[in-house]
């Protein structure tokens, strides 16, 4: 799981190596404390792990996608989600991004795409650079594809694990949907890397050299989102994890629910507060180093 156990220190996770053993001491759902052993071994990443309609008796369905990060690989199954959600005419949509530390701007703009609806070929964001750079500035907007879906509301279920190309769909979004960010705070990285490579040894380095914005010029979030330029809903809500991501009655997805039923925050968020989603149970240690920059740097990386 990508849910790393309270208070657990990636040192004491031990080398990147195949066949390392840990063992973990966990207290299960119904409540009982159990060890279990763990091995490490290669896998293949699953960007789109959960994708689901959930039905309302009397109300239009609400798709919900859990997303992990944005790399090639999902943006089949993002269509193939979509797809989904169009033929259930789901016009509400929860993309929980609160582990999406962000990857490719491509898969950002399908994203982005597959919003679209009556708002093919206006502005999504813009790229900046530097006066000495400008040349280099472009505009992106948005495009229509077969899988795009009719969309009033999304809710985007976020925490300071959220960045990156993540917040990128988040701000531009803004300005044309009726948006909601349900949890806490992101991570705050709207800016980009280009890539240079040494031609005198096997060495690449990747610099900040732009930021992107939204239609309205706004983004300047470093300290995450939502920030003051942010005129939509923000719900401040608490990680459940004694109930699986996606499950109805699971806390952030329940509060995303809320919103999209009722159009108002179960819990009001406010701007100035931690940015990392707590425990539900008060009781239980805080997450350590949630996020490390690695991950938000690297699509994909743990």
């Amino acid at each position: 799981s990508s849910r790393r156990p309270a208070g657990a220190s990636p040192g004491a996770l031990g080398a990147s190596t195949v066949g390392l053993s840990r063992t973990f001491r966990v207290r299960t759902a119904a409540g009982a404390t159990v060890d279990r052993t763990v091995a490490k071994r290669e896998f293949n990443l699953n960007p789109v792990n959960i994708v689901r309609v959930i039905n309302r008796p009397g109300l239009t369905p609400v798709g919900y996608l859990s997303f992990r990060t944005f790399v090639s690989t999902a943006d089949a199954q993002l269509r193939s989600a979509f797809a989904t959600f169009r033929a259930a005419g789901a016009r509400d949509i929860i993309i929980d991004l609160r582990y999406n530390g962000g990857g490719l701007v491509s898969t950002a703009e399908l994203l982005l795409n597959l919003f679209a609806g009556d708002r093919a070929s206006q502005v999504a964001y813009s790229v900046k650079y530097n006066p000495a750079k400008a040349s280099a500035e472009s505009t992106v907007r948005f495009a229509n594809l077969p899988e795009t879906a009719n969309v009033q509301r999304i809710a985007f279920i976020s925490t300071d694990g959220t960045a990156s190309a993540s917040e990128l769909v988040i701000n531009a979004l803004a300005p044309y949907a009726d948006v909601a960010i349900v949890g806490s705070r992101t991570y705050g990285k709207p800016v980009g890397q280009n890539a240079y490579d040494i031609s005198s040894c096997d060495f690449r380095l990747r610099l900040v050299a732009f930021r992107s914005v939204n239609r309205d010029g706004n983004g300047d979030y470093y300290t995450g989102l939502p920030d003051a330029a942010f005129a939509d809903a923000y719900c401040s809500s608490t990680e459940d994890f004694l109930k699986p991501i996606g499950d109805d009655a699971e806390v952030m997805t329940n509060d995303a629910l809320y919103w999209i039923n009722n159009a108002s925050c179960r819990v009001q968020g406010t701007l100035g507060l931690q940015k990392s989603a707590q425990f539900a149970d008060a009781a239980a240690p805080p997450l350590i180093g949630l996020t490390a920059p690695l991950q938000i740097y690297v699509s994909g990386s743990f």
